[in-house]
């Protein structure tokens, strides 16, 4: 949420909604809020596409247990091979239990049972945001 604010974006975020279960929260916010943001979901290929073309896209993940937490993720630019892709995942960076500025969504999602499935049939969903970037160089 906090990039997403540095690139002039909403993305659910303290004070509208507190820290614990945040990433759970987000997962239905995108989807029910998201699209009137400007956020949009898309497919697994596509994010991985958008993400090199500048978007800022998430993968996002709802813990089925309401007390446990999910995930979420920024998609980075990523040169892997279609085969990789399906395999494991988009590229990304994340903070969490591990900081990572560069790994693969099946890792990054890795502790989370059932986020990732090789072709993206799992649990986690994508979401992308076009950003303005000439906005942010003035």
């Amino acid at each position: 949420a906090a990039f997403a604010a540095r690139l002039g974006i909403y993305l659910l975020r303290p004070p509208a909604h507190g820290q614990d279960l945040l990433a759970n929260a987000q997962f239905r916010w995108l989807a029910a809020t998201g699209p009137a943001q400007g956020w949009h979901r898309v497919g697994l290929v596509e994010a991985q596409t958008l993400a090199n073309l500048g978007y800022l896209v998430l993968a996002s993940y709802e813990n089925p247990d309401p007390r446990r937490p999910g995930h979420i993720a920024v998609l980075r630019p990523g040169t892997q091979s279609m085969a990789l892709l399906l395999t494991h995942g988009p590229r990304e960076a994340q903070a969490g239990g591990i900081n990572r500025v560069s790994t693969d969504t099946a890792r990054g999602f890795r502790i989370h049972r059932g986020a990732w499935k090789p072709g993206g049939s799992g649990a986690i969903r994508f979401y992308a945001h076009s950003v303005d970037w000439n906005r942010l160089a003035r």
